[in-house]
């Protein structure tokens, strides 16, 4: 700044002597420190002939200093991302920033936006650890180890165990014992079955066509059984094995049903052997003539 320069000496004839300064110019600054200047001429005298001129500056400046200027803040540089808040699965991790470059004053603008930042961070899944769903129907009485109980069961599905989780605790079958007695477990006894009709009131005849009827539904035709098996191979196949095979599931298929048909016999010739044994013909309560 500059400060007020001595009026010069104005009364040597000829030269130049300064008039009185001007006021004061507006500050160059509406807040905070700025510069101000007023002006003088020199015209007092006006420099006549060859005289001097004034000497000096015309212009003073000095420094004007208002209210404080408002700074509005500027957001600092973020910092580092902070650690992921879970073990497992997704959570979010953050990072935070400050408004203090520069930081706001004198009335300034806060720093616009948000101070913090979020991202998903992704782990490993987390363990599922099993439940049990809920228990199923009671099962029926049954003898077991010579006691009559019943069961029942459930899984382990509520939910399923994952990602290395536990599985369900204790049992998943429970058993408790029947008020019923052991004899109400018993099984009747079971008859056999014959195969063959009932073959009373015909005729010997009528009987040996029957039987002849059943053999001819039970025969195998063992070249057409063998035929039949090589058309469901799709691929031709020339080891030997192959007949071996065929051959061995023929006689599989013809045992059973030669024991059929010899069940069958057995049955019908006990008819027979029974229906003898009854009363011959011409014997009577009487007993014979003589």
């Amino acid at each position: 700044m500059y400060g007020l320069l001595p009026e010069p000496d104005s009364g040597t004839q000829g030269a130049g002597g300064w008039g009185g300064w001007g006021e004061w110019d507006e500050c160059s600054v509406t807040c905070g420190t700025g510069n101000r200047q007023r002006e003088r001429n020199c015209d007092n005298p006006s420099q006549m002939g060859g005289g001097a001129n004034c000497r000096g500056s015309s212009v003073q400046t000095t420094a004007c200093v208002l209210t404080a200027c408002p700074v509005d803040g500027v957001w600092g540089s973020w910092e580092q991302w902070g650690a992921c808040p879970v073990t497992c699965d997704s959570g979010n991790q953050f990072r935070n920033r400050t408004c203090d470059n520069p930081t706001p004053s004198n009335g300034g603008i806060y720093c616009q936006g948000r101070s913090f930042d979020s991202k998903q961070c992704t782990l490993a899944a987390c363990p599922v650890h099993g439940g049990w769903a809920s228990w199923k129907s009671w099962s029926s009485c049954a003898l077991v180890n010579k006691n009559v109980k019943r069961t029942r069961c459930r899984t382990c599905t509520n939910p399923v165990p994952e990602n290395g989780g536990n599985s369900c605790p204790r049992r998943r079958i429970h058993s408790e014992r029947c008020a019923i007695p052991k004899s109400a477990l018993r099984r009747p006894c079971r008859c056999p079955i014959s195969r063959v009709a009932v073959a009373k009131n015909i005729s010997a005849d009528e009987l040996v066509e029957l039987v002849n009827n059943i053999k001819e539904e039970l025969s195998v035709d063992v070249s057409k059984l063998s035929k039949t098996i090589r058309k469901k191979i799709s691929v031709k196949d020339t080891r030997s094995s192959v007949k071996t095979i065929g051959v061995l599931g023929t006689i599989m298929l013809i045992i059973p049903l030669s024991i059929v048909i010899g069940l069958d016999l057995l049955n019908v010739y006990r008819y027979f052997k029974q229906d003898k044994v009854g009363v011959e013909p011409g014997d009577g309560p009487a007993g014979s003539q003589q």
